[in-house]
């Protein structure tokens, strides 16, 4: 965790991995565990490549690293890429860029962590963001799934089915 009188730009950003074309999405270098969701997400925007360099606590010198292999172009892509960094288990895919769009809309999905150039405004909010959905998913399990109207029908049906008993 940083300390709030710590400027953030005197903490290295995290580096891409070699293989990523040149653009605002990349893959964190050495952050990859071929968790496989940006290659379901997003196929045409990732590819695989094997890594033979070490790292520290890796035990085998050869292993498989997801990268971006095409630039997001078109609206399509770009929701393909958030989408993709929205499900990935470590957030590996960051976003350099400064449109502020792109940004926002991370921010709204609780991923503003992953923008490398966020400005302090959009930090707070990001920080807002995050804390509000944390809390959304601390409800308890039960009401959470009561706001899911179909999920509710099938409980109240599977309910009423079974005080009814079985029909002869």
């Amino acid at each position: 965790m940083l300390d709030d009188s710590m400027n953030r730009d005197a903490v290295a950003l995290p580096q891409p991995h070699p293989a990523n074309v040149p653009g605002d999405f990349y893959v964190e270098d050495g952050c990859c565990t071929m968790c496989e969701v940006p290659l379901i997400h997003a196929p045409d925007l990732f590819g695989v490549c094997t890594d033979n360099r070490t790292y520290p606590g890796m035990a085998s010198r050869s292993y498989e690293h997801c990268y971006v292999k095409q630039p997001p172009v078109t609206d399509e892509q770009r929701d393909q890429m958030i989408e993709a960094i929205q499900f990935t288990e470590l957030e590996c895919i960051r976003y350099r860029g400064r449109d502020e769009l792109i940004q926002l809309r991370l921010i709204e999905i609780g991923q503003g962590h992953v923008c490398d150039s966020l400005t302090t405004e959009q930090r707070e909010l990001s920080r807002q963001t995050s804390d509000r959905l944390r809390r959304e998913r601390r409800r308890p399990f039960w009401r959470r799934m009561l706001l899911r109207w179909s999920f509710t029908t099938k409980l109240w049906m599977r309910w009423v089915m079974w005080r009814n008993g079985p029909k002869n």
